[in-house]
């Protein structure tokens, strides 16, 4: 749908270039790493992790609680 709206790939390589400052280095290496380490540590997302012991019990159901 949306996505084939003329012109919006280049709109949006533009939009996330400003929001990015210019000396950002791609380290394509660690950035996975990087964004789960961040996101590991925000601390409202903590009543969202699931246990290896809450899966045990209730399944792939878990994800829907």
């Amino acid at each position: 749908g949306n996505t084939l709206l003329s012109g919006l790939p280049a709109r949006l390589q533009q939009e996330i270039r400003l929001m990015c400052p210019a000396d950002l280095s791609a380290d394509r290496d660690f950035s996975v790493w990087c964004g789960g380490a961040a996101l590991a540590n925000m601390p409202d997302l903590c009543s969202a992790w699931i246990s290896a012991d809450e899966y045990e019990e209730f399944g792939p159901q878990i994800v829907f609680r």
